[in-house]
């Protein structure tokens, strides 16, 4: 074969293969925000090790992200393992220490009951139909308050919605995301996991607010913390995670 006809049938087969490359996507709904949150979602799935829903083709699966100041979570609901992730990133003084963007989180598993309670609480506050915040008349936005993001992906299509501090919005839409969330932080004792915060690795972690928490702790655990933390950092100079399974 003429190495002209090669190189032309290579060129059809790599063009072939970023075709199928950019369409592994789902067709984004038109109530979706694709603006700061969307972007800086996916850099934390990918952090915690989760699939891109987005671009899985099958991947049916519905995510709420809670995005606090010291730590956050994401509630995950989907037919094979529904549960809960807690995390927070350790937080280093920007002016005197190296730059860190190590991720502490914890997965706690919800039993059957607790998952179609939380989906059938969705469906009678509507969440699923409500379009993101900013198509929402009267929906304020910040950067000083909490954002929940919401992520669902089903059938071919994907959509990624936002809402800044619903206590702080009168909108209708806000009262029942609002009554929502508390209802399921309840039914998921989100607040209640001490387990949590003890296995905490770090002096200081935040999640990107203005609030840092300081981990209580006395001069020999801090010492030993101090030292795993160099340690760490020599093996793995890049960003680097550390995760627990409940």
């Amino acid at each position: 074969m003429p190495i002209i006809i090669k190189r032309f049938i290579i060129l059809i087969l790599l063009s072939l293969q970023v075709f199928a490359s950019k369409s592994q996507s789902k067709h984004l709904t038109a109530d979706s925000d694709t603006s700061f949150w969307y972007s800086y979602q996916k850099k934390i799935a990918t952090k915690l090790e989760l699939e891109s829903l987005s671009e899985s083709l099958t991947k049916q699966e519905w995510r709420m992200w809670f995005n606090g100041q010291v730590t956050s979570y994401v509630l995950i609901l989907n037919l094979s393992e529904s549960r809960m992730i807690l995390y927070t990133q350790e937080y280093r003084d920007p002016v005197t220490e190296q730059p860190s963007e190590r991720m502490f989180s914890k997965s706690y598993t919800l039993n059957v009951s607790q998952a179609k309670s939380i989906d059938s609480l969705k469906e009678a506050f509507e969440i699923d139909k409500m379009a993101t915040g900013n198509l929402i008349k009267d929906w304020g936005h910040g950067f000083d308050g909490i954002t929940y993001n919401i992520e669902r992906s089903y059938g071919n299509n994907y959509s990624f919605k936002s809402y800044w501090t619903p206590q702080a919005v009168k909108a209708v839409e806000a009262k029942k995301i609002e009554r929502f969330i508390e209802t399921v932080e309840q039914m998921t004792e989100y607040k209640n996991r001490p387990d949590f915060f003890k296995s905490i690795p770090f002096l200081s972690y935040s999640t990107g607010g203005p609030a840092v928490a300081m981990k209580a702790v006395d001069k020999k655990q801090a010492r030993s913390l101090r030292k795993a933390q160099k340690a760490y950092r020599r093996i793995h100079p890049e960003v680097v995670k550390v995760t627990s399974e409940y």
